[in-house]
């Protein structure tokens, strides 16, 4: 074989097995990437001939990585990291909805600066439906404004006549009731609650006393098996308190009660009210409808009056807990206990939600819980 053709062979081996070679053609905006590709095949005649393949196009990053290596690609997840820390900053005045000139109400002048500040409130977007204020100082009342919405959903604005679902501030009332009734001579903070509730004295709660319950001594926060709302509806909660084995011994510590607060005080008013009245209706009764006042434990009445209960969105979270880091302390000191008695709480009653189904349609629920 002459010389030639060793050499044409030799060229023909060596392009068969050659990487292949990157065309690029910059254009404004993209860079076309072309690749040829050469396959070692034969012809009909047994020969092998190029065959060549173009590729599709990739963009400008992807160029660039090419040429400039790996440091683009530390600066990419740089930008990446600075993207996501900002991302809540970014996104946090599309949240503030101005409701601030739907403010009414009367203010004596003293209080003027009040009424400024609670209107900043709807301008920032801190409240984001509706709210209410009233303030009394000594003995008159110098402040009474309202502004936003009671269901900004339905366009349905929070007026004179809106009143709002309080949650455990509902304690506050509840703890009048038994007030009243220390007052009156039937009762006394000291007493036992067996005394009035024999039954409730199961499983070491024999010397829990009525302070006890008002200062969230009593040792059940919750109960270890779960609430039913058949159970509340018909009564038989009372039952399930009464039998429940204290966490802590009755008077020694304090826990917060959130559910059975409500539920102990029923079961002793009970047994102390001669009607046999619970606290809702005890308090709607010698209390309430006495004095003139617009509150409710389980509301009956026309729900429109009600103001809506929502959800804030998840970047409302983080918006206030940039705004107020300490939010991430208290979130990491409630749900970082080491007893879990926050998931315990949610366990205990699966159905209890802070939604309008609820605290609205089910008004003998609110009656024993809030």
């Amino acid at each position: 074989m002459s010389d030639n053709c060793k050499h044409k062979q030799e060229n023909r081996r060596r392009s068969a097995t050659r990487p292949s070679k990157l065309l690029f053609r910059e254009s404004r905006s993209r860079v076309t990437q072309r690749t040829i590709r050469t396959f070692p095949i034969h012809n009909q005649s047994g020969s092998r001939v190029p065959i060549f393949n173009t590729g599709g196009e990739t963009s400008m990053i992807q160029f660039k990585q090419h040429m400039y290596g790996p440091s683009l690609n530390s600066s990419l997840k740089a930008l990446f990291l600075i993207y996501l820390i900002s991302f809540p900053y970014i996104f946090y005045y599309p949240f503030v909805q101005d409701a601030s000139d739907t403010v009414r109400g009367y203010s004596d002048k003293r209080f003027q600066k009040v009424v400024e500040v609670f209107s900043s409130n709807f301008a920032s977007g801190y409240e984001r439906e509706g709210a209410a204020l009233t303030i009394y100082h000594r003995g008159k009342q110098v402040v009474n404004i309202w502004g936003g919405y009671a269901d900004r959903s339905a366009g349905r604005k929070w007026t004179a006549n809106t009143i709002t679902p309080v949650f455990s501030a509902t304690k506050a009332i509840a703890s009048l009731v038994i007030a009243v009734l220390v007052d009156r001579g039937v009762l006394k903070y000291e007493d036992r609650v067996v005394k009035y509730w024999p039954e409730y004295g199961a499983n070491g709660k024999e010397n829990t006393t009525i302070e006890d319950v008002l200062t969230h001594k009593a040792g059940i926060p919750y109960l270890k098996e779960q609430i039913l709302i058949e159970d509340i509806q018909s009564g038989q909660i009372l039952n399930k308190v009464a039998s429940a084995t204290p966490l802590w011994e009755p008077g020694t510590a304090s826990g917060y009660h959130p559910v059975t607060f409500g539920l102990i005080l029923d079961g002793i008013l009970m047994n102390v009210d001669p009607k046999g009245r619970n606290v809702a209706q005890f308090f709607k009764e010698e209390i309430a409808e006495v004095h003139g006042i617009d509150a409710h434990i389980g509301f009956a009445g026309d729900h429109k009056r009600v103001a809506k209960v929502t959800t804030p969105m998840f970047w409302e979270f983080v918006r206030d807990m940039i705004k107020d880091p300490r939010i991430i302390l208290m979130l990491g000191i409630i749900h970082g206990r080491p007893d879990d008695m926050v998931r315990k709480l949610t366990w205990s009653t699966p159905w209890f939600q802070a939604d309008w189904v609820v605290l609205s349609q089910l008004p003998k629920i609110q009656v024993h819980i809030l």
